[in-house]
């Protein structure tokens, strides 16, 4: 790794979770390339320039990773809120790179994120974060006026907590399907 904090060498296992690429591949290519002057190994790893040649043979590698790039938890942490659009703290990004719910590069104690890999996955995460139903009772208000009206809403108002939240949950994601009953008996003799 240089001063910059970019990733210089990195090993064939660590290329290969990178990228999601085969590794078999990869192992036999490097290794039958390795007994060219132009790629070596040190300690166990390769340059990234090496990979590059590695790309040349195999168009499965998506060539964008290597121009883009991989980021540390705080470049993350600013991307992924200027994506979402909003302040989110930087050790729950850093909680989601240890738990693997964002792919990551473990290099040590280092983690670094590909950025290719995070715009993929942050599409699929605010995906997630939009489609939550709200959980307050003014909020669950405020989507059934919203979705429905103010004159509808108008009279849950005067619903304690419960009957707003049955109620609410009756119009947000329809009837219970445990609860309904076809009709047909099942106890024929």
């Amino acid at each position: 790794m240089n001063k910059k904090g970019v990733i210089t060498y990195m090993s064939i296992a660590q290329f290969h979770r990178l990228l999601r690429t085969d590794y078999g591949f990869m192992r036999r290519t490097l290794h039958s390339l390795g007994t060219d002057s132009k790629i070596k190994e040190v300690d166990g790893k390769y340059s990234i320039k090496d990979f590059l040649i590695l790309h040349l043979t195999n168009p499965g590698t998506p060539e964008s990773v290597l121009k883009e790039g991989v980021l540390t938890i705080h470049e993350a942490h600013k991307e992924i809120c200027k994506f979402l659009g909003k302040e989110i703290h930087i050790k729950t990004v850093a909680r989601k790179v240890k738990l693997k719910e964002i792919t990551a590069l473990q290099i040590g104690t280092i983690y670094r994120i590909p950025r290719t890999t995070l715009r993929a996955e942050l599409a699929v995460w605010k995906e997630r974060i939009d489609n939550v139903p709200p959980k307050s009772r003014r909020e669950r208000i405020r989507w059934l006026e919203q979705k429905y009206g103010k004159d509808f809403a108008s009279r849950f108002l005067y619903l304690n907590d419960r009957e707003v939240k049955k109620e609410f949950n009756r119009l947000y994601f329809g009837p219970n399907p445990k609860k309904q009953t076809t009709g047909v008996n099942t106890n024929q003799e």
